[in-house]
């Protein structure tokens, strides 16, 4: 193998760990994705994920607590 064939080998491995790398971060802080429950009866929600409980007017689209979206998916 010359030096021009080891210099791709090297480059290409790069290439595949940074993309294995970004890959693994990226699944590693992915937001999970919930719903607020139990927002009908009371004047307070609950996260589906971790069970949070917040007061109805402070209800966002994201829990303070473990940060899960509860943006509707689609």
């Amino acid at each position: 193998m010359d030096r021009l064939e080891e210099l791709k080998v090297v480059e290409l491995g790069e290439k595949i760990g940074y993309k294995k790398g970004f890959e693994d971060a990226r699944k590693q802080f992915e937001r999970p994705h919930g719903e607020w429950i139990d927002c009908e009866d009371n004047n307070y929600c609950k996260c589906s994920i971790c069970g949070n409980i917040v007061m109805i007017e402070e209800v966002t689209t994201y829990c303070g607590s473990c940060g899960a979206s509860m943006a509707k998916e689609g």
